[in-house]
């Protein structure tokens, strides 16, 4: 991550981003998502991520029209997102599979769904907003685009290296080295991209920065887990969420839920994963919780901790970008990823959006989770084909919650009471054109 981060790997995730929205309403808020989600999957650290993205594409946004403060809660968003989306993500699937002793290519795949509804999420979120703001279409020079994509697309092979590495069997260790090399040889074939012996020192000097960020709270948590196994701590910990909760999952889902966001208040995504993992995921498997469900509930809600106030240090680092409040911009940027905090309950009760059941389930949860965000996306920003007031939008948010909630018969009247509403808009958005006409 390190070593493709000091490489123009970053201006190649952008033009892909730009290229790839550049007829599309709102494309510079839909190019800031996926800039961020390419970027972010390399990047360890949210802040990092927003500050590195944002500073290209919060001008786009600015010149396109959309509201400063929209901007910096979407940059907060999508770079704190970055992290969830495969195969990288950010470094925590590395630790993740070695906690909990499965294959990393399991865990990338258990994260696949999710991202796409993540990513899916935001892009619709950000079309409404541009069609409510009457955001045309961006111009841009597709060639110049196509031209740096071309001139640095051999910068993504390290990732498919480290990727089939780790499929073949390889160690993670393994993987990540011999990718890294890959990394240096392929940026030597070309002049532009070529590194001199001082860059690859700094890039190695800089990934030893990084590496210690992560190393250090795994040494920590080393000396926690012996703690807690040999004290009984952590059977003790199990006691106070049963008896709190009651034996009740959802209670205890949503202590669980606090307290990671709490323990992850100013710390780095891993460092809040690997210590709320120790301590509340055994609690969570005590309840009936498969362990992989378990540890993806809780590393949801580390990278969550990084945009919900007070301490949102992802979000503060957009609010500097733009210029915007910091507490506004942290509100912001949870209303914009209210699904981000569903999904974790999501698979929890329903694991078939990991990927863990049958063909058919997996296709259904995912279908009315689709169906739910093109829900919840309208009821949040308030329009589609034409605006809306508050009882429509609450209505909307019912429907989508139904969906979203695992059982068939809240799917079936979420989906009557979605295509419903659809109607109605349809039919108000044809009387008001007739009339305007």
């Amino acid at each position: 991550g390190a070593f493709l981060a000091a490489t123009p790997a970053g201006k190649l995730f952008v033009s892909i981003a730009k290229y790839a929205t550049r007829n599309s309403i709102g494309g510079p808020g839909k190019a800031s998502i996926l800039a961020s989600g390419l970027f972010g999957m390399i990047s360890g650290s949210a802040a990092a991520n927003v500050a590195s993205v944002g500073v290209i594409t919060y001008p786009m946004m600015k010149r396109g029209g959309f509201k400063p403060v929209f901007s910096a809660a979407l940059l907060a968003t999508a770079g704190t997102g970055g992290q969830l989306i495969p195969p990288v993500m950010g470094a925590s699937a590395f630790i993740m599979a070695d906690m909990i002793g499965i294959s990393y290519f399991k865990i990338i795949l258990c994260a696949t769904l999710p991202a796409l509804l993540y990513v899916g999420s935001l892009l619709w979120e950000v079309h409404l907003e541009a069609s409510k703001q009457e955001i045309k279409p961006e111009e841009t020079d597709a060639k110049e685009h196509l031209a740096v994509i071309k001139g640095y697309l051999h910068l993504m092979l390290p990732i498919v290296a480290l990727v089939a590495l780790i499929a073949m069997g390889r160690s993670l260790m393994y993987s990540a080295l011999a990718s890294t090399v890959v990394l240096i040889l392929l940026c030597q074939i070309k002049k532009d991209t070529r590194l001199s012996l001082k860059e690859i020192v700094d890039m190695g000097v800089d990934g030893t920065k990084a590496s210690v960020i992560v190393a250090l709270p795994c040494a920590l948590a080393g000396i926690v887990i012996g703690e807690v196994v040999f004290t009984g701590l952590g059977l003790r910990f199990s006691a106070v969420i049963a008896s709190f909760s009651a034996n009740s999952l959802l209670l205890a889902l949503l202590l669980s839920t606090v307290m990671i966001i709490i323990m992850g208040m100013g710390m780095p995504t891993s460092a809040a994963y690997i210590m709320s993992a120790v301590l509340l995921a055994p609690a969570m498997q005590n309840l009936g919780v498969e362990a992989i469900v378990a540890h993806m509930f809780i590393f949801y809600f580390a990278n969550m901790s990084m945009i919900t106030p007070p301490v949102a240090i992802a979000s503060y680092t957009a609010a500097g970008i733009a210029e915007t409040g910091l507490w506004e911009t942290g509100i912001e940027a949870v209303r914009l990823a209210i699904i981000l905090f569903l999904i974790p309950f999501i698979f929890v009760y329903n694991p078939a959006l990991l990927g863990l059941g049958s063909i058919p389930a997996i296709a259904w949860v995912f279908f009315t989770c689709v169906m739910g965000i093109m829900g919840l996306g309208i009821g949040v920003i308030g329009y589609w084909k034409g605006d809306m007031g508050w009882p429509m939008r609450a209505l909307f948010i019912v429907a989508a919650l139904l969906l979203i909630v695992p059982e068939t018969i809240s799917d079936i009247a979420g989906l009557a009471i979605l295509f419903a509403l659809i109607f109605v808009q349809l039919k108000r958005s044809r009387a008001a054109v007739q009339s305007g006409s």
